[in-house]
């Protein structure tokens, strides 16, 4: 498999009843002045029982808010396929901000959001109510990527993935506690879509 590129899209398996996820690819050297960032994906609520042939029939609509991904040179292994590629369009190199309790190690007694995805030059303290519609600051191993486009379609379906299919491991134990809680993205108003409340009294 060739590496992936800025704006490939990514058709990958899932479990389940699902079939195949799919994600668009967002080089963030491409899009960001911060060159450390990790690659960065759009992972879409569109599913197919087949594999397809024409990237084009991806319905759009995010998943969750883009996220970065640790180990992409290990797609590989895991059957992910690249299945075309178009360029990508200004809305597209949205860098949303993610939330952390503070301080990030021991007893938290605040909340604080970053902006552009983790930048840490870009901190600010908020309310819980601020924030708690965010992801957290963390980015997604690249072996738990499945687990989780799975866990965010069972829960539009109303459904939880710990009783539907189990959690296999301490990794997906972590980023079921992690996500299980949030909002449903597709269902949040357009304010709170990747952004933190900033002008709450």
């Amino acid at each position: 498999m060739a590496r992936i590129k800025h704006g490939d899209f990514i058709e990958i398996p899932l479990e389940g009843e699902f079939g195949f996820g799919y994600a668009k690819f967002i080089d963030p050297k491409k899009i960001s002045v911060d060159k450390d960032l990790l690659p960065i994906f759009h992972l879409y609520n569109y599913t197919s029982l087949k594999s397809l042939k024409d990237y084009k029939e991806i319905k759009k609509e995010l998943l969750i808010a883009p996220v970065t991904v640790a180990g992409t040179n290990g797609i590989n292994k895991l059957g992910w396929r690249i299945i075309g590629n178009e360029p990508v369009l200004d809305d597209e190199k949205f860098l949303p901000d993610v939330k952390t309790s503070w301080p990030p190690v021991g007893p938290s007694t605040k909340w604080a959001y970053y902006e552009n995805l983790g930048d840490t030059t870009k901190m600010h303290f908020a309310r819980l109510e601020q924030v708690e519609h965010l992801a957290w600051a963390e980015s997604l191993e690249i072996d738990i990527v499945a687990f989780r486009i799975t866990l965010e379609l069972l829960k539009i379906m109303g459904k939880d993935i710990k009783n539907e299919i189990g959690l296999k491991d301490w990794l997906e134990e972590y980023e079921y506690k992690n996500a299980i809680g949030l909002p449903i993205y597709s269902e949040l108003p357009d304010a709170k879509k990747g952004r933190a409340l900033r002008n709450l009294g």
